[in-house]
C-alpha cells in the first residue's frame, strides 16, 4: 500500500543476552497501530507459504521503513537483502527510520571492518569455495545468486553503516521512554512532504492533459477529413517547401520557382 509502514528487523532468539529484539519491535508496532497507521510486518502479513523473497522486495520498494538495526540484523542475509533493495530504489535516507540497538557496532570503523565487513567477506569466500568444489556449476543458479548477494552486501556495508552512524537515531531507551515520539514525528513529517509533492504533481497533470487533448483534437479533425492529412506551411521569402504529411499547401512570400510574385 502507498502509505504502508514496513518494519525491517531480525527476529529474536534464545541466545540474546539482553532484552529481546522482539520486545522493542512489538512496542513500535503497537504504538504505531494505536495511531491508526498501516503497519506491515512479516509475522502479521506474510502468511503460511508466503514468498519471503517477494515480501523482502516489497520492503525494498516501500516509502516508509522502520528499521530496527541490531548485530544480528547486520549479519542476516534476509535483513541485508532488504537493505540492498531499499538502496536500489534510491532516496534511502528519506525512506528509512532507524532504531539502532546497543549491540549494533556501527559507530567505530574498526568494529565495522572487523565484525561486519570481515563477516561477509568470510561468508563470500566460503560460498565461493563451495561453488568451485561443486561437481557441476551449471546446476546451481540459486547458489550463484546468493554469492552475488553476499558480494553486494559487502560492498554496501561501509556506506550503509556510515549513514546510520551519522544519524541521530536516539537510544532505544529514549524511544521507549517517550513512546517513540521522535519516530512518530519523523514518519508524519515525511508523509506530509510526500503528500504535498504528490498533490503538486497532480495539479500539474491537468495542464499536460489539456495540451494532449488539444493536440488529439487537431489530429482527429485532420484524420477525419476525406482527404489525406495536409499542413499549411508559410515560408517567408525562402521558397522552401516543408514536407510534412502527404498533401502540402504552401504560401510563398517572395519569388517562387515559377517566377510568380
Amino acid at each position: 500500500m502507498k502509505n504502508g509502514i514496513f518494519i525491517s528487523y531480525a527476529w529474536g532468539d534464545d541466545q540474546e543476552p539482553n532484552e529481546s529484539r522482539e520486545v522493542i519491535v512489538d512496542l513500535i508496532y503497537d504504538t504505531l497501530i494505536s495511531l491508526g497507521m498501516n503497519i506491515i510486518r512479516d509475522k502479521k502479513d506474510l502468511g503460511y507459504k508466503g514468498n519471503i523473497r517477494d515480501f523482502e522486495n516489497r520492503i525494498g520498494a516501500g516509502n516508509y521503513i522502520v528499521m530496527v538495526v541490531s548485530d544480528k540484523f547486520l549479519k542476516s542475509k534476509h535483513c541485508m537483502y532488504e537493505v540492498l533493495k531499499i538502496n536500489e530504489h534510491k532516496n534511502m535516507y528519506e525512506r528509512i527510520f532507524p532504531v539502532v540497538l546497543s549491540d549494533a557496532r556501527i559507530y567505530d570503523k574498526e568494529d565495522v571492518l572487523n565484525i561486519y565487513i570481515n563477516y561477509w567477506n568470510k561468508k563470500t569466500c566460503a560460498l565461493d569455495e563451495a561453488i568451485r568444489q561443486a561437481p557441476s556449476l551449471a546446476d546451481i543458479p540459486s547458489v550463484h545468486e546468493e554469492l552475488r548477494t553476499f558480494v553486494a552486501i559487502q560492498r554496501l556495508l561501509d556506506d550503509f553503516t556510515n549513514m546510520l552512524s551519522q544519524m541521530n537515531t536516539l537510544l532505544p531507551e529514549i524511544h521507549k521512554e517517550t513512546d517513540f515520539s521522535a519516530l512518530r514525528k519523523a514518519l508524519s513529517e515525511q508523509m506530509e512532504i510526500d503528500a504535498a509533492a504528490a498533490q503538486k504533481h497532480d495539479k500539474e497533470l491537468p495542464q499536460d492533459n489539456q495540451h494532449d487533448k488539444a493536440m488529439n483534437a487537431v489530429q482527429g479533425s485532420q484524420t477525419g477529413n476525406a482527404h489525406s492529412p495536409s499542413f499549411v506551411v508559410n515560408n517567408y521569402g525562402t521558397g522552401d517547401v516543408v514536407q510534412q504529411g502527404v498533401k502540402n499547401v504552401t504560401n510563398y512570400f517572395g519569388t517562387d520557382p515559377s517566377g510568380r510574385k
